[in-house]
């Protein structure tokens, strides 16, 4: 069923080029985009960042009105914690489509995640004795709290971590990202 289903989303793509594009994509160029978007999708399900986001980067050229591109380029920066790239990623595929919900999703998801890496190396420097200061410790806590983010000690720090800084891993997981395939919630 799902080589049916992508057989039928390339037929309508090939349809939606030749008949919906304004004439910006010539027939005769086709059928390289659709090779390109079969290529970028195997390389994005393959974990072959790199590669997705180059050939991602060469459909979004090609289709200017595509988003999945923007989508699955930002989320292949997210996948090797190239975060600003990402929200840039993002951030095209809304101004593409300011309704694009699953771009929303992962610049929000993206965006919070920097607030909790943030308040958690905060809280690692603010005093514990400084009362006027218990307001942002309660909001640092509720920010960690929703990503179970925690302080470790210098003693647990990764490798490669800043020294003085707090070890916090902000690695976004491809299940916590939103991709091109229909959801329920969205």
């Amino acid at each position: 069923m799902g080589i049916i289903l992508k057989s039928s989303v390339r037929v309508t793509l090939a349809i939606l080029l030749l008949f919906l594009g304004g004439c910006a994509t010539p027939v005769s160029n086709t059928g390289y985009v659709l090779a390109l978007d079969s290529n970028a999708d195997k390389a994005y399900t393959g974990n072959r960042c790199d590669e997705a986001i180059a050939m991602y980067t060469d459909l979004a050229k090609e289709l200017p009105k595509n988003t999945k591109s923007l989508l699955r380029i930002g989320n292949c920066h997210a996948r090797n914690l190239r975060q600003d790239d990402a929200i840039v990623a993002y951030k095209e595929a809304l101004a593409r489509d300011p309704y694009y919900n699953k771009a929303w999703y992962n610049l929000g998801l993206i965006q919070a995640q920097i607030l909790a890496q943030t308040m958690a190396e905060m809280g690692s420097y603010i005093d514990p004795t400084d009362d006027s200061m218990d307001s942002m410790r309660t909001l640092s806590q509720k920010v960690l709290d929703a990503f179970s983010i925690t302080i470790r000690s210098e003693a647990q720090q990764s490798v490669g971590a800043p020294q003085g800084l707090p070890a916090v891993t902000n690695k976004v997981t491809a299940k916590e990202l939103k991709n091109d395939k229909p959801a329920s919630n969205d």
